[in-house]
């Protein structure tokens, strides 16, 4: 009897973790896609720049002619757009970095420690990657694709700080740019502290 109620005991504690576990999942991560959500993408890449000397780079995604999908193929061909789109970036993400889907058809990684380069080259990834997206295209003239911004944060100890909304920001002006100006490429956004330049891919 005493076997059985500490049997008992042992597995209502056990259903009770993972009740918590599946809770803290659900609170933290967008339920289709299960990548990060909006709120604790923020959160923790704060977290990751108040960190002395951290750099990186954030890419941002915004979808071209993904409402077209919606419109006149229906809202689960576009979900399977947007988990194809999720399965594109957990493929660039290494382990220390993050993906996350803001909300609609926006995303964004966080590439831990990335400089310049290594972000251009994780974004010819990504718009590589976008080239089967065409599949969902409603006709030939607006295929889906990806248009992306792209802001840098210095490693240096001494560069100026930045909060995780401010480089969302840089990087969504510049994903704009892309957008505006022909779609299905890539544009880095300029410094904080600079007038900067802006490269465009492809």
């Amino acid at each position: 009897d005493l076997m059985k109620e500490v049997a008992n005991q042992i597995g209502i504690a056990i259903e009770q973790v993972a009740s918590h576990e599946n809770l803290e999942l659900l609170s933290t991560t967008d339920p289709l896609t299960k990548l990060l959500n909006r709120r604790t993408f923020q959160q923790r890449l704060d977290d990751r720049l108040a960190k002395a000397g951290e750099g990186g780079a954030l890419i941002y995604v915004d979808l071209d002619n993904f409402k077209l999908v919606n419109d006149n193929l229906g809202h689960q061909m576009g979900d399977k757009v947007l988990l194809d789109v999720a399965g594109m970036l957990h493929e660039a993400a290494g382990i220390q970095d993050m993906p996350a889907r803001l909300g609609g058809d926006e995303f964004v990684i966080w590439f831990d420690g990335a400089n310049r380069d290594t972000a251009k080259t994780k974004a010819d990834g990504l718009l590589k990657a976008a080239g089967t997206l065409a599949q969902y295209a409603v006709d030939e003239t607006r295929k889906v694709g990806m248009s992306i911004g792209i802001a840098c944060v210095g490693g240096q100890p001494h560069a100026p700080s930045e909060n995780a909304e401010s480089l969302i920001a840089r990087a969504d002006e510049a994903m704009y740019e892309i957008k505006h100006g022909g779609k299905n490429a890539y544009a880095f956004a300029k410094d904080p502290e600079e007038s900067g330049d802006r490269s465009d891919g492809h």
